[in-house]
Parts: C-alpha cells; structure tokens; sequence
C-alpha cells in the first residue's frame, strides 16, 4: 500500500475586496500550490475551496493514501469526501489550530499582498501587469480533467481523441496501437510536434498503457527518444495548460 501522503491547506480572505487567495503544501515535494481567485462570498467559502484545491492537486499528482490537513472547524468535511473518496483508497481529514499551519497560512497571505500590489500599481497606471486571475473556470478546467484522468475508459478516451483532437495520421498510428499492428512503410524520421501525443501519454491511467504506447510510438518515430520530456510526468496544471495553449476545448474529450 502507498505510503501516506500529507497536504495542509489555507486561505486568506479580504471582505472588502471579495478575493482570497489560496494555499496548499504538499509535504511529499516539499512544495506549495497558490491561487488568486475572485467573488468569493466569504471566508468560509474559501476555506472549503482551499480544501478542495488539496484534494485536486492529491487526485492530479495519483495519491491514494491521503491525511488532508485544514483549520476551520466549520467546512463539510463529510461531503467533501462523499465527493471525491471514489478517486482514493484511503482519505483522512484532519483539523490543526491555525498555529499549526504558520507556512501554508503565510504563502497564503503573501499570495493576496502580491496580489493587491499589482492591483493598486494597475489602479495607478504604474504598471500594466494584469492582476492573477485563476478564477472558479480553472477548478472546473481541474474537475473536468480529473474525471477524465480517473474515470474514462480507455476506448472512449481514444474514440474522443480520434474524433476531436488527433489528425489522420495521428489516428492511424493508434489504430495500429489499438490492433497491434505495425507498418514499416509509416516509420516517420523528420521533425515532428508530440504534443497531441504527449496529452493523451499523460491521459493513459495505467504504466502498462503508457509502456506499451510509448514503444509503438518509437517504432513509428524514432526520434522520440531524442525528446527527454515526453515521458516526464505532468502536473494536472500543466495538463489543463497544454489544452488551453493548443485550443484544444476539454469538453470536447469529456
């Protein structure tokens, strides 16, 4: 069984402004996971999204085993695993005093400081810079695309593709994939742009899928392995990137 992992997560709010910025740290890479988001009601809305972050970044980064860290008493921890326990083997929720949560609590505040900078520089035309703006359409963007990461069947996920994302060579390829079959006459030796490719590797919820369609994606393009990020992992962030930079539209897969 894996071993645990632990996140803490943390919000800070402002009344006046209506935005709150929110905060995760993930113990296992020792590093910290901030949004900026807009028209939030409260306090307590934040809160509960902090948590929610937690728990995508979890699902995205393929955690089973779980202990969620958090600080206000109020948030519905029950519905939240009602919503999301099918995506773990094992999920705990764990309230802490805010003395606990000092670091995350601080990234979290430093988030909407930096925040506000920008914003009163824009206000007085200093600066250009836009305001961060990760609003509720990129925790939709995440949802979206967990559900597929975690519960789409592999022959719906490639008739999708097929359909709305790869061209017909693209399609060819996985069709030979799909029956095993290899044709020497396609073996492609120029310069070629795997990112298509490279979304839906990162789509595949199996090692033993990504093994064998790496290989058969090398007998077809052997300078493949000339590309050292291909097989890299992606972040869900970086997933939902690659969607958007390419125009590739997520319901569209879904």
């Amino acid at each position: 069984m894996q071993e645990n992992k632990i996140l803490f997560s943390d919000s800070s709010y402002s009344q006046e402004t209506k935005i709150a910025s929110i905060s995760v740290y993930d113990v296992v890479e020792d590093s910290y996971e901030t949004r900026v988001v807009k028209n939030i009601k409260n306090v307590f809305v934040a809160e509960t999204m902090a948590l929610k972050f937690s728990v995508s970044l979890a699902i995205a980064r393929g955690y089973e085993n779980v202990v969620f860290i958090y600080d206000n008493i109020n948030i519905d921890k029950e519905a939240i695993r009602q919503e999301y326990q099918e995506f773990f083997k094992m999920i705990q929720f764990v309230w802490l005093k805010r003395e606990f949560l000092k670091k995350v609590d601080s990234c979290a505040k430093k988030a909407l400081r930096d925040c506000f900078k920008i914003e009163k520089a824009q206000n007085s035309k200093s600066i250009t810079k836009k305001v961060p703006n990760n609003s509720e359409n990129e925790f939709n963007n995440l949802k979206q695309l967990i559900l597929i990461y975690k519960k789409l069947e592999l022959p719906i996920l490639i008739e999708k593709f097929k359909e709305n994302v790869f061209n017909k060579h693209e399609k060819y390829i996985i069709e030979n994939w799909q029956n095993n079959l290899l044709d020497k006459k396609k073996i492609f030796s120029g310069s070629i742009d795997f990112i298509r490719y490279r979304l839906f590797y990162s789509l595949l919820n199996k090692n033993k899928m990504k093994s064998e369609f790496y290989e058969i994606l090398k007998f077809y393009y052997p300078k493949i392995e000339l590309n050292e990020n291909f097989r890299k992992p992606l972040k869900l962030e970086e997933i939902v990137k690659l969607f958007i930079d390419n125009k590739i539209n997520l319901n569209e897969i879904i």
